[in-house]
């Protein structure tokens, strides 16, 4: 085998991961970088980079420091390939890739590694409550629709892994001390207005509002994972007696998705004909803040 790409067996990490370990040399020639697409997100440039074609991309070099200014990343799908992408922030907080040259060179058949930096929080999410085949199951039903996403969801010997990674890591127990941690968690989550709920910023719902009797035919046509997506509602504390009368601070949070909202209503529609009762809690409300608590059951 050809000693230059036996170093291809090993596989490189996804780009999205965040891994900029190794880092060439710039080059004393500057490449000319075309335009090729925009995100608002650094998270989102990095998945697209990822997807950018059917090759494999490696961080090579920064322009500024590590993590910041433009990255520029080198194909190794292709021995000493030419091609190059670089990622950049422009206007208002926005990213662009950029791409140079073209491919070129002895196929290396490098393999991407590792789970997709796009999956990881949802995937830690995922784990904590369940495993890895659930997880899996969740994600192949939240994806269905992306084909292009569903073909980088890890494989079932990947999240067993990552789910004995999160045992390991949480060994010591996971805590939230103070409302501020518990914030900085719930705000890229966060649902504070009607609009965002039904709307979600998604463009293919173009000006929808709520309408209870058409409201199901049209929301099962739009992608599961706007569906479920998880949305906090709200974050609170309140003091709670514990043993021997000392007071410790609770932390609590209102979550849903636009799925679970409507199985609320559904389920109080089918209370006639379904034999389902529904019971309001207006204690928890009183106590607890602005939340009443809603029961269903047989």
């Amino acid at each position: 085998m050809d000693s230059r790409l036996c170093s291809s067996l090993s596989g490189v990490e996804f780009v999205s991961s965040d891994e900029e370990d190794e880092e060439d040399i710039q080059p004393t020639r500057r490449r000319v970088f075309q335009f090729s697409a925009s995100f608002s997100t650094l998270k989102a440039a990095k998945a697209g980079i990822d997807t950018f074609d059917a090759n494999v991309y490696k961080f090579s070099y920064n322009y500024g420091k590590k993590g910041h200014g433009e990255r520029v990343y080198k194909c190794v799908s292709h021995h000493e390939c030419a091609k190059r992408l670089r990622l950049a922030k422009f206007g208002d907080g926005e990213f662009k890739i950029e791409h140079a040259g073209e491919h070129g060179g002895d196929v290396t058949n490098m393999k991407k590694r590792g789970i997709h930096g796009a999956f990881i929080q949802e995937i830690c999410d995922i784990l904590l409550g369940c495993g890895p085949k659930k997880c899996r199951k969740v994600l192949q039903n939240r994806y269905a629709e992306v084909p292009k996403l569903s073909a980088l969801l890890p494989g079932p010997g990947q999240l067993k892994n990552h789910k004995s990674h999160l045992k390991s890591a949480l060994a010591g127990g996971w805590e939230i001390k103070n409302i501020a941690k518990l914030l900085e968690w719930a705000f890229p989550r966060l649902c504070s207005s009607r609009a965002e709920f039904f709307l979600g910023g998604d463009t293919h719902i173009d000006c929808w509002d709520f309408d209870a009797a058409q409201d199901a035919g049209v929301f099962y046509t739009v992608p599961s994972h706007f569906r479920n997506e998880l949305m906090v509602l709200e974050c609170f504390e309140h003091d709670v007696q514990v043993e021997g009368g000392k007071k410790a601070t609770c932390f609590r949070l209102v979550i849903t998705s636009r799925q679970i909202f409507r199985n609320v209503l559904y389920a109080h529609n089918g209370q006639k004909d379904d034999g389902v009762i529904g019971v309001t809690d207006g204690t928890y409300r009183i106590h607890f803040g602005v939340w009443t608590l809603v029961d269903f059951g047989t």
